[in-house]
């Protein structure tokens, strides 16, 4: 008797409700005409609706036992309707453990994968997730096949059930593909897919694609990518011979917006405000906005090189307390602020670093910079101390769950974190980024690094994990809701990297896709007040913002850094 082990396999991974934020590409046409399009195509995205046909879940499908716990093995089954494919009808497929259906009876167990097109064998073939998988690593894997529907819209799908790769038996993936009668169309939809060795989840070592008899011509989705994997729990894909429609660009001014203005030359009479209240008294006198800060030191010092922008730490970018994150800059050689539809304001000098952050619990993100050399943090209009010093990254937040956050910064030589008020401790070492969140969902920041030599991933109490490379971007943030089904930690940070050569974001476990070009600053925050973070790009040598799903708009200009979240 076969034990469904479904509800293990998805224990983890497949009992939240997924929201995908990225989106890829569609792809083709290939030679013969053949397009693909999958779920983060934005218009016309192809839905993900999966079609249970394993009996252990539910389904009335029919166990192609020649593959029961077998490695390297082959069955056919009668597709119950005329298929045209490349050219050619079928009525029968030939379905390979190995994770494809092939048309071409004399092969259909190939376990090497290759990348297409390829005249090896097999050809003529579909190839829903070929990679070296094993029915005999797991007593519960099958595959099955069943015809649904009446003429002329029936539909042929064979689903593969808790198959894992032949390397990692715990891997259990499920995905399916279905042949559509009289359109001829393709889709594969992948069920679970991230549990496992990263070597092997998400399609790392996988091929996706379509091929013709004779291998000369194919349209491929993915090979052999390496981790991340494109393939995530929720991912659909279509092949088609109807080119997909266009994703349309949001109609934008192709000159920078007028208002607000981000010019250099600050305004000496009026300044507006970025908080929507009245401030209290500063605690220092003025000078035309800019505040004023003990003396430093007799010899003028050399800034401290401080990393790239993308590697800022922005707690908050929510300036008005709306619950929306906006679209705003820092403007380092003037200390201009300027916050889209609330103002600008200016605070800092030339070497400052920005430190947005909620420090006094209002829900709202405080003006604030650090000034690396003097180790000063001053929150504009409340408050200003002395923490930190040369050679530390500025990381606020919320680390005791307080519902504020307080300064903190961590070492770039030592990898000491020091936490104002609440801990001093060592946690990664010298080539290490500090990339804090909320990963456990508690409500309170952890303390985590990136190590982008080696992908490493470490969050203090939590896990190390391998994920990214060498020049990849991190860009931990919420991109997915967990409160389905369960009682608490909803909203978590999650893994996630961008890679500037490529514009790739990728999210452990969830997506992976292109958006941006080389240059792009990768920016994440809540701007469509979802509570939920959206992926963006700040153009540096435009002003250009590009935000996912929302809008394309120009705000501020080339030096500046984003101070959004």
């Amino acid at each position: 008797m076969r034990v469904p082990l479904r509800l293990f396999c998805l224990a983890v991974f497949s009992l939240f409700f997924f929201i995908p934020m990225l989106y890829a590409d569609s792809g083709g046409p290939d030679a013969f005409g053949y397009y693909w399009y999958d779920s983060n195509l934005p218009a016309p995205q192809e839905p993900y609706s999966w079609i249970e046909i394993a009996p252990p879940e539910g389904g009335a499908g029919t166990e192609l036992t020649d593959l029961t716990g077998m490695d390297d093995a082959s069955e056919s089954a009668p597709i119950g309707f005329s298929f045209d494919f490349y050219g050619n009808t079928y009525t029968e497929a030939v379905v390979s453990s190995n994770g494809f259906i092939t048309f071409d009876s004399a092969v259909g167990s190939a376990f090497s994968n290759n990348c297409i097109p390829d005249a090896d064998n097999p050809n003529d073939a579909v190839f829903t997730f070929w990679d070296d998988l094993d029915l005999d690593d797991n007593p519960s894997s099958a595959v099955y096949y069943e015809t649904q529907g009446s003429a002329p819209g029936r539909e042929f799908i064979v689903e593969w059930d808790q198959v894992p790769h032949i390397g990692d038996s715990g891997s259990c993936f499920t995905f399916q593909v279905i042949l559509y009668e009289g359109s001829n169309e393709i889709k594969v939809q992948f069920n679970t897919m991230s549990r496992g060795d990263q070597s092997y989840a998400d399609g790392s070592s996988a091929t996706l694609g379509i091929e013709n008899d004779d291998g000369t011509n194919g349209l491929q989705y993915s090979c052999n990518p390496g981790s991340p994997g494109p393939v995530y729990d929720g991912l659909a894909v279509r092949y088609s011979l109807t080119s997909p429609i266009p994703t349309p660009s949001p109609a934008v001014s192709a000159t920078p917006s007028p208002s607000p203005s981000t010019t250099p030359t600050p305004s000496a009479t009026t300044t507006p405000s970025v908080t929507p209240t009245p401030p209290p008294p500063s605690p220092t006198p003025t000078n035309g906005g800019t505040p004023t800060y003990p003396p430093t030191p007799s010899v003028t010092p050399t800034p401290t090189a401080y990393p790239t922008p993308e590697y800022l730490v922005i707690d908050l970018g929510d300036y008005s307390g709306n619950g929306t994150s906006d679209i705003a800059v820092f403007r380092p050689d003037s200390g201009l602020w300027a916050v889209s539809g609330l103002g600008r304001t200016y605070f800092g000098e030339a070497g400052d670093i920005p430190v947005p952050a909620d420090y006094s619990g209002t829900g709202r993100a405080d003006v604030a910079i650090f000034r690396p050399d003097a180790g000063l943090w001053a929150v504009k209009d409340a408050t200003r101390f002395y923490f930190g010093g040369a050679g530390d990254i500025a990381v606020p937040g919320d680390y005791d769950g307080s519902g504020s956050a307080t300064a903190a910064v961590f070492g770039e030589a030592s990898g000491l974190w020091s936490i104002r008020g609440v801990t001093r401790i060592y946690f990664g070492r010298a080539d290490d980024l500090p990339v804090p969140g909320d990963y456990d969902g508690d409500g309170a920041k952890d303390i985590a690094v990136f190590r982008s030599s080696t992908g490493l991933w470490a969050v203090r109490g939590l896990t190390r994990v391998y994920f990214g490379a060498v020049s990849d971007i991190p860009v931990p943030g919420v991109y997915r809701w967990y409160g389905f089904g369960k009682t608490s930690s909803p909203f978590r940070s999650e893994i996630a990297i961008f890679r500037p050569a490529t514009g790739l974001w990728a999210v452990r476990g969830a997506t992976r896709a292109y958006f941006g070009r080389p240059g792009d600053s990768p920016v994440i925050g809540d701007f469509a007040g979802s509570a939920l973070d959206r992926t963006a790009i700040f153009r540096p040598a435009s002003g250009l913002w590009a935000i996912r799903g929302l809008t394309r708009v120009y705000f501020g200009t080339r030096g500046d850094i984003p101070v959004a979240r």
